[in-house]
Parts: C-alpha cells; structure tokens; sequence
C-alpha cells in the first residue's frame, strides 16, 4: 500500500530548493552563450562597414559559431570524463571570455571570423555541461520541469541581447558587444525590438510546457507546438512584400511557444526513455549535434535563398516556404512517437 501511495505521489515531485540553486548556475552561463549568439544579428552593417565586408561574408560569423558549438560537443562529452564538470565549466567559460576579447579586436573579417569559431567552441562546452549538470540533478521524474527551468530564463538572452545590442552599436560601437556585460535595461533599437517577440513566446511556453509534456506526454504537445510553428511562420512567406508589423509580432510569439512546446517535451521525452542514467552524456552529445546543426544548416539555407535570388521579397518568400515544408518532417516524427 505504502509503495503504490509512493508510486502515485512520485509525479508530484516539485522542484526543491536544491535543484533550483543547480539550475540556476547553470542558465547564468548558458545565457553567456546564448546572447553571443544573436548579438551580432543588428551589428551586421556596422562591423560591415569598418572591416569592408559583405552580408555573405559576416554570415560566416554566425555560422561558424553554430558549426563550431557542433564541433566541441563531442569533444565536451570526452572533457567531462577527463577533468569533471566542474572543471569543464570553468574552462568553457574561461575560454568563452577570452574569445570575445579577442572578436573586440578582430582587424579583419577572416580574424573576427575565426574568433567566433572560438567563441562556438567554448559555447558548445558550456552548453553541453549545462545539459547533463541539470539532467542529473534532476533525475527522470523532474525532466519537463527542469529543462522548463533552464529555456525559460535562457529565453531572455533572445528577447534582449539584439535590443541591448541595438543601443550600445548606436551608442559605442560594435565592438563593445563583445568587451564586457552590457546593461539590460537600456532602451531598445527597432531592429532589436523587432526580433524580442519569438523570445517571448519562447518564454511563455517555458512556463507551462514542462508540466505539460510530465502530464500528457510529449507526443500531443509537440503537435501542438507544431502547429503552432506552422501558424507562426506562414506570415512570413509575404512578410517582405505585404508587412503588417502587428501580424508579425504576433506571428513571432506563436513561433516562439511553437518551438519551445516541441524542444523540452522531446529533451524530457528522450531522458526520460535512457534505462541507465549513465547514458545521459551520450545521449546529450547526440541530441546537442543534431539541434546545433540543423540550426547552423537552416541558418545558411536561409541565406543561400537570399543571395541566390535577384529580388529579395522573393528570396525571403522562398526561404519562410522551405521552413513550412520542412515542418513536415518532424510531425511524422512526432506521430510515431510512442506514448508515454
């Protein structure tokens, strides 16, 4: 009787003091990697500017970023074991300051692009040793909550990182987005202020998901987190030709809860599933490439489209298209999902 009370009582389990403190640690780095990520996105014209460099070129920046947080997750996975987490943090950390320094004094494009594969690098340790840090602390019972934990303040790095990136280029250049931490509260630019909408979906959803995906299983929210995607990029598609800035910033938050309601129930989904809690560094370096290089994929099939097409709404178009038919393909993964 007491063993099936217990057994009843077990989804219960709130998150404690404890596992809040452990989360905690972990989403103030994560956030460091997260926001270097998106800082650039309003800079583009600026470090364009004074280094002599097109849109194409720069795109390497970002992109080498997401390639290289691909690249050091495996090796992370084999630092771990090597020197303990603790130690792989620090040096995940130590190494993604020094990177950032070094992206301040970039005197060419071909330098400040390969201090930003530096920057992925420590990135993807960071990330990755976030990821099993909070999985452990957390155990099989806590997933959905505790993943809602590190994407919902994680969330913010999104939402303000290109409006605090707006202002300090406006104000001190863009080279003062990598020397040191900016304030949050200052005002925002309109091309950051543009992009804060899907961060606060994203933070929305962080909220409520996690409970969600522990309730009814992963299968059912992340249709419904698809579906949300599809309704959110559709807009998109004749956003370039026909704008209507309230139909976007609309558009923006149902993508944001769209795409959160699909990543933590299959992060909780697939932790959940592991028989041994020793394959949790593992299965984190599998699921960490596969996320960081389908975004570092989409991300240059974005710009393929818009460099290869003479007019822009039409390569805009084309690029929002392909997202809509690639969705495709996660819901038949979604649908053959078992239930839990």
């Amino acid at each position: 009787m007491t063993q099936r009370t217990q057994a009843v009582d077990e989804p219960k389990v709130r998150m404690d003091a404890a596992l809040l403190r452990v989360g905690l640690a972990v989403v103030l780095g994560v956030l460091v990697s997260v926001a270097d990520s998106t800082l650039t996105v309003v800079a583009i014209g600026s470090i364009g500017a004074e280094l002599r460099a097109d849109t194409g070129t720069l795109q390497w920046g970002t992109g080498g970023y997401l390639l290289a947080n691909c690249a050091a997750v495996p090796a992370s996975g084999w630092l771990q074991a090597r020197i303990g987490a603790r130690t792989a943090w620090l040096a995940g950390l130590g190494g993604f300051l020094v990177a950032s320094v070094l992206c301040g004094l970039a005197w060419s494009p071909g330098s400040l692009i390969a201090f930003r594969v530096l920057q992925g690098l420590a990135g993807g340790v960071i990330g990755m040793v976030a990821v099993v840090v909070l999985t452990r602390a957390a155990g099989p019972r806590r997933a959905g909550r505790a993943f809602g934990v590190l994407a919902t303040p994680s969330s913010l790095a999104p939402v303000f990182a290109p409006v605090v990136a707006g202002a300090v280029v406006d104000t001190s250049g863009w080279r003062w987005l990598f020397y040191g931490q900016v304030p949050l509260l200052l005002s925002a630019t309109a091309a950051g202020a543009l992009l804060a909408p899907q961060g606060v979906g994203i933070g929305i959803a962080g909220f409520v998901v996690g409970s969600l995906a522990d309730r009814f299983g992963a299968r059912p929210v992340m249709l419904g987190g698809l579906a949300l995607t599809l309704l959110g990029t559709l807009p998109f598609t004749a956003a370039a030709r026909d704008p209507d800035d309230t139909v976007l910033v609309i558009a923006l938050v149902l993508r944001g809860i769209g795409l959160t309601s699909v990543t933590i129930p299959l992060s909780a989904a697939i932790y959940r599933s592991l028989p041994d809690p020793a394959q949790v560094p593992r299965i984190a370096t599998i699921s960490a490439v596969t996320m960081r290089l389908g975004g570092a994929l989409g991300g240059a099939g974005a710009a393929v489209a818009l460099t290869l097409s003479g007019d822009s709404a039409a390569g805009f178009a084309t690029a929002f298209w392909c997202m809509v038919a690639l969705l495709v393909v996660p819901v038949v993964l979604a649908v053959l999902l078992p239930k839990d």
